[in-house]
């Protein structure tokens, strides 16, 4: 009875979890000249988007009398005039990448107000060299021209530009920052103190020259594979004593959590047996790893994150145990020698960009089990000849099965409610078989696409 009690009591939590969800208000987004802005709570405003091409900008301190307060999560992205920018006094906030992909920004001015700083706001800036911020910042300090948080003890961005082939990592930084030292090509070695106890998502993605990296024992915790794109890295090490992490056969894992974090790339290995007892592939844990033609999963795998195998160019077939339950987005992405897979009957949906571009695969049973297709999940999937789905699914996402040139048929029941945008683009062979007065029917007659009726020959035998 107690179980049923506490049963009942999550269960409304997570009703009323919901609910809040759904109920939270869109906040509009107002345009103001290049600018464009949401009001926050306290009635001053947040730049979600700046829209304009000015090559060295100053930032106004109000928009249509509302103070600015906050840049948003990607508000400059991919602004490439930029090459200089000056935040006005009153900004408290800067969000996940708020510049990122300014490829031309050399120098910005960070104000003292600032109190908040999200993941890597200078992502991909390859051409950053100047980041000022006053000695006297109660949160921000440029030690050496890199960027640290001072109330966390993160460091948050390793300029790109910078032509240093080693670096010492200030002891006293507990928090290598997420994508933190991403891009930063010309590093071959990185010494990490004994005070770091938290590695977050892809710190160390792409630092092509890197080749090892020694973690201490203080790490207790680490992200999605910090070294994904590390094409050179050959050498992860940790203490045999180490209670978080273990290295076995030159590959990472999170004991906690059971998890492999990173296969590194530079292996060479062509096959590769996951050891028994491993619960999680984690996000990106194979990226690149072109080596590799076979891979064995023991049934104690229950999930594979997302990107796991991406670009393992050269797996041609893998065997999924019954024992997963999810497999992420974009798992299976670019496997361009996958030749055909089977999924396990406990997966329940296939998730966005899963098998996208794997363009040798021929064959996919899908399982009773499965209820949706995520957007893009097939697309480019251009040996696909044939596909049947369950007859419990229910969603079909957008761009699912574009540029499958070679699909001829697609069996779609009764029990779809909901097909996306451009889901089968390109697909010139292809004739669908949908039930009568379904909504498949009416989405094909909308879409002008081909289609056929279970039942449309039945005249043929008819007395």
């Amino acid at each position: 009875m107690r179980k049923w009690t506490v049963c009942l009591l999550v269960l409304a939590v997570l009703m009323l979890a919901v609910t809040a969800i759904a109920e939270e208000p869109q906040r509009e987004v107002i345009t103001s000249g290049d600018w464009q802005y949401v009001v926050l709570e306290d009635g001053t405003a947040e730049i979600v988007k700046y829209t304009g091409e000015a090559e060295t900008l100053t930032i106004p301190d109000t928009l249509d009398g509302k103070s600015v307060t906050g840049i948003g999560d990607g508000a400059f992205e991919k602004c490439r005039c930029l090459t200089s920018i000056t935040l006005p006094e009153g900004v408290t906030s800067i969000g996940d990448r708020a510049f990122d992909s300014c490829y031309e920004l050399t120098s910005i001015t960070l104000p003292d107000s600032v109190t908040s700083i999200g993941s890597n706001p200078f992502n991909t800036c390859m051409k950053l060299t100047s980041i000022n911020v006053s000695p006297d910042h109660n949160y921000l300090a440029v030690i050496d021209g890199v960027l640290l948080s001072k109330p966390d003890k993160r460091l948050v961005f390793y300029p790109q530009s910078k032509k240093n082939t080693a670096y010492e990592i200030p002891r006293g930084i507990s928090i290598i920052g997420e994508n933190a030292f991403s891009w930063c090509v010309r590093l071959t070695s990185i010494t990490l103190p004994d005070s770091v106890t938290s590695i977050e998502d892809s710190a160390f993605n792409n630092c092509i020259s890197l080749t090892g990296l020694m973690l201490p024992d203080s790490v207790t915790s680490i992200g999605k594979n910090p070294f994904y794109g590390c094409s050179e890295i050959s050498s992860i090490h940790v203490s045999p004593d180490h209670n978080y992490l273990a290295v076995i056969d030159g590959v990472l894992f999170s004991k906690p959590d059971k998890r492999l974090v990173c296969y590194p790339q530079s292996k060479t290995n062509t096959a590769y047996e996951i050891p028994r007892g491993i619960s999680i592939i984690g996000d990106n844990a194979f990226y690149f790893c072109s080596s590799l033609t076979s891979i064995t999963l023991p049934d104690s795998v229950t999930r594979i994150g997302d990107s796991a195998f991406n670009n393992c160019s050269s797996l041609a077939s893998i065997m999924l145990p019954d024992s997963v339950m999810s497999i992420g987005d974009g798992a299976f992405d670019w496997c361009s020698s996958l030749t055909s897979i089977t999924l396990p009957d406990s997966v329940m949906s296939i998730g966005n960009r899963t098998f996208s571009r794997c363009n040798k695969l021929t064959c996919i049973s899908i399982p009773e089990s499965v209820t949706s297709i995520g957007d893009s999940a097939f697309s480019l999937c251009s040996s696909l000849t044939s596909i049947t789905l369950p007859d419990r699914i229910m969603s079909i996402g957008d761009r699912a099965f574009s540029y499958c040139s070679s699909l001829t048929s697609i069996t779609i029941p009764g029990s779809v409610t909901s097909i996306g945008k451009d889901a089968f683009y390109e697909c010139a062979n292809l004739i669908l078989t949908v039930p009568r007065n379904s909504y498949a029917a009416q989405y094909c007659k909308e879409n002008n696409l081909n289609y056929t009726y279970p039942d449309a020959n039945d005249w043929l035998t008819a007395p």
